[in-house]
């Protein structure tokens, strides 16, 4: 028994496909939560709210010692 899914089409290059990843472009098939309003909320909100560790520490020696970045 395999999990690979049923024949799809490919959004992005519209090649079709029988296997997990489309075989031309390496895009996977969009679950149906990824396509209501819940999901697409939460990829915007994981979207935002990922910030970079070194933003944090950018923005922490801007505000505490901003000569230093220029020499960092």
């Amino acid at each position: 028994m395999t999990n690979d899914p049923a024949a799809w089409v490919c959004p992005n290059c519209r090649a079709s496909t029988l296997t997990r990843f489309c075989g031309v472009c390496g895009e996977r098939p969009l679950p149906p939560r990824d396509l209501s309003v819940r999901g697409v909320t939460a990829k915007v909100f994981i979207a935002l709210t990922s910030i970079d560790a070194q933003l944090i520490r950018t923005l922490r020696m801007l505000f505490t010692r901003p000569g230093l970045l220029t020499f960092t």
